[in-house]
C-alpha cells in the first residue's frame, strides 16, 4: 500500500506538505501542489481514514449512463447540483461509468469533498455498505 511518506519522497516534499495538500489546512504553492498531486496519481495512493481534500473543493457525481436512465431528467439534477457547486465556488466531476461498489469507493476516497450518487435503486449494491463508506467522505 502506498503511503504519505512514498508520495512525498516521489514528489520530492516533506510528508506534512502531502497532508497540506490533501486536506487544504495551509497554503501550498500551485507548482508543489501540482506535484504532489502527479504523484498521487502516478502512485495511486488513496488517503485512509477522514483525510478529506478540502483544498480540491469539487462535488463528485456518479450518474451511471447506462439504458433505461432517463438522460434528460438526471441533466436537471446534474445541473441543479452545478447550480449550487457554482454558488459555492466549488467544480463538479461527473462520473458517468457503472463502475458498482468500487466505483463508489474510488470517487469517494478521489479529490472531492463530497459526492452525490443517481440513480440509487432499492438495494442497490453500490451503496450497500455506505455505512463503511461514508467514515470515507461517501
Amino acid at each position: 500500500m502506498v503511503t504519505i511518506a512514498d508520495v512525498a519522497r516521489h514528489a520530492g516534499v516533506a510528508p506534512s506538505t502531502v497532508s497540506y495538500v490533501l486536506t487544504g489546512k495551509r497554503t501550498i504553492s500551485t507548482e508543489t501542489s501540482d506535484r504532489v498531486w502527479e504523484s498521487i496519481r502516478s502512485l495511486g495512493y488513496r488517503p485512509r481514514g477522514a483525510v478529506a481534500p478540502a483544498a480540491a473543493g469539487a462535488i463528485g457525481v456518479l450518474l451511471p449512463l447506462r439504458e433505461g436512465v432517463n438522460v434528460a431528467v438526471a441533466m436537471r439534477f446534474v445541473r441543479a447540483v452545478v447550480d449550487a457547486a457554482r454558488r459555492r465556488e466549488r467544480d463538479v466531476l461527473v462520473v458517468t461509468a457503472d463502475e458498482g461498489p468500487a466505483g463508489v469507493l474510488r470517487a469517494a476516497e478521489s479529490a472531492v469533498a463530497g459526492l452525490v450518487v443517481m440513480d440509487v435503486e432499492t438495494d442497490d449494491p453500490r451503496v450497500a455498505g455506505c455505512g463503511r463508506v461514508r467514515r470515507r467522505r461517501c
